[in-house]
């Protein structure tokens, strides 16, 4: 059985350095993995991913890249050209709010803690910047088969009256 023979002071000293050179090494790889990515975004000018919302403030929303795990902060005022937010909820660990986008053709959707998200990545002036923020595909694309089942039902509908039995 190892014995240890320092003394605790000792221990702690140790320990400390030994965290200390752990976090460093995490804030390196961390700023190693940022500047790939960075560089990424400048040979690609932009590009289009899915989010996490991690937290919605009152003047901006924080989001967690999922490919790349890039946190992302991003106010409400940068995306108005894209989208319009209304904060619905402001206790602070139930915040939501509902994304308004521009284009009358995606509709709505409510934003809470973990939330996925569509959102269009640049390099503005050296620094990783979210340009919008989008309901995601897969939301869109069951709103647009619901709105073309049901106008494809209605037309069947319209075609074809069927008669509808007296004992209903």
């Amino acid at each position: 059985m190892f014995r240890n023979n320092l003394s605790n002071s000792r221990n702690a000293q140790l320990a400390n350095i030994c965290n200390a050179k752990k976090y460093n090494a995490k804030l390196a790889g961390d700023s190693s993995s940022l500047l790939y990515f960075k560089n990424y975004l400048k040979k690609a000018k932009s590009i289009e991913t899915t989010a996490a919302v991690s937290d919605i403030g009152q003047q901006l929303l924080e989001l967690v890249l999922i490919t790349t795990g890039h946190v992302c902060k991003v106010s409400y005022k940068q995306l108005a050209k894209v989208s319009g937010f209304k904060l619905t909820e402001d206790t602070k660990p139930f915040r939501h709010c509902m994304l308004l986008p521009k284009d009358r053709k995606i509709g709505p959707a409510w934003l809470r803690l973990f939330s996925e998200v569509r959102v269009t990545v640049q390099l503005v002036k050296e620094a990783v910047t979210v340009t919008s923020v989008l309901p995601p595909l897969a939301q869109m694309q069951s709103k647009e088969s619901s709105v073309e089942a049901r106008a494809a039902d209605f037309g069947s509908k319209k075609g074809s009256m069927k008669m509808i039995p007296s004992s209903f």
